[in-house]
């Protein structure tokens, strides 16, 4: 399934976080393959079908990512509809978080998501604590539940180490 709301309903106080997964990293032809954006209320998570024009495809990105183009072509959801389930999701002009804002903010907009701003999710860890939230992640991540480069369990594995940091 290419679209998937999940409950999630502990720790309203925490903003959402959002991830992205991409075809490369070349900063003229790359683009968006899957976001995950994981709230208080739900997580979402979809694979991006490549606008026409996006032709770029990186073999070393697939490997990490593990997500083969043809499978963005035949499952993904335009990006218009991405665009409009998110913006359905998270209000406009609202800060959301992530663990790497200028990539993550140049997917973002590479979508065509242009209401939000993205933030550091270091700023939303307790300021004595802020360096261990890498290794808090990876610890959550070593349990075997989620996978490091597919798009929701990064932002879901922040999101709960910010948790943790908070100690709720």
């Amino acid at each position: 399934m290419t679209d998937q709301p999940v409950s999630n309903s502990s720790n309203p106080h925490i903003p959402p976080i959002i991830d992205f997964e991409a075809s490369g990293l070349d900063m003229e032809m790359s683009y968006p393959i899957s976001v995950g954006i994981a709230t208080s209320d739900v997580n979402y998570y979809a694979i991006i079908k490549p606008k026409s024009d996006w032709t770029h495809w990186c073999v070393d990105a697939e490997r990490i990512h593990k997500i083969p183009r043809y499978h963005l072509v035949e499952y993904g959801l335009p990006t218009a509809e991405v665009v409009k389930n998110i913006e359905r999701l998270l209000p406009s002009n609202r800060t959301i978080f992530s663990d790497n804002p200028s990539w993550d903010g140049f997917w973002a907009t590479r979508l065509g998501l242009t209401n939000f701003v993205i933030a550091n999710v270091k700023d939303l860890a307790p300021p004595n604590n802020r360096r261990q939230l890498k290794r808090i992640a990876e610890a959550i991540r070593a349990d075997g539940h989620f996978c490091h480069h597919r798009a929701i369990d990064d932002a879901i594995t922040l999101r709960l180490a910010v948790i943790h940091l908070w100690g709720e």
